[in-house]
């Protein structure tokens, strides 16, 4: 079972420095359907860059940036350090339309070899270390999964102050 990492960090300029798992949409806070999809894919919910809501705590774990102001490459370094599985679905705090059945083509796409597939399968070739959707609009690394074996090259973009997650890819 992979493990999920919510990128909750940041100053939220989009969004005035509001809270952006707060905002309403679809009368949900989009936390809570995020929730919604994580839960039916993992039971380890990292809350990364920020403290969680108290009324979701008992759902996720509160993981702090291992240096902060690095962006969304640095909450990836600290979900890949904290994860409990090799599998981390990374998604960002601002995504409430997320599916749990896109969650788990994520994990299959990366290898997860828990309930979501095995690797080496068809389709699932499990030596490749991020599954990162690609549309006519690019890339979305923020919707995601990574595999531990990129937390060396995470680290090294950091330390050069390379901090695009397009460019990790």
């Amino acid at each position: 079972m992979p493990s999920a990492a919510i990128l909750a960090g940041g100053r939220a300029t989009r969004f005035g420095g509001l809270d952006k798992g707060a905002v309403i949409v679809q009368g949900r806070s989009i936390l809570d359907r995020q929730l919604t999809a994580l839960t039916q894919v993992t039971d380890d919910i990292l809350y990364v860059g920020a403290k969680p809501p108290a009324e979701y705590r008992r759902l996720l774990r509160e993981v702090p940036d291992r240096l902060a102001g690095l962006g969304p490459l640095g909450g990836l370094d600290a979900a890949l350090a904290a994860a409990r599985d090799d599998t981390v679905l990374v998604v960002a705090g601002d995504m409430p339309f997320l599916t749990a059945a896109f969650l788990e083509y994520l994990a299959r796409m990366a290898g997860d070899a828990g309930s979501m597939g095995n690797p080496g399968s068809p389709g699932n070739p499990g030596n490749i270390d991020a599954a990162v959707p690609r549309t006519a609009l690019g890339t979305h690394p923020l919707a995601a999964a990574y595999r531990r074996a990129c937390q060396p090259r995470v680290r090294a973009r950091l330390a050069a102050g390379e901090l695009a997650m397009r460019g990790l890819l």
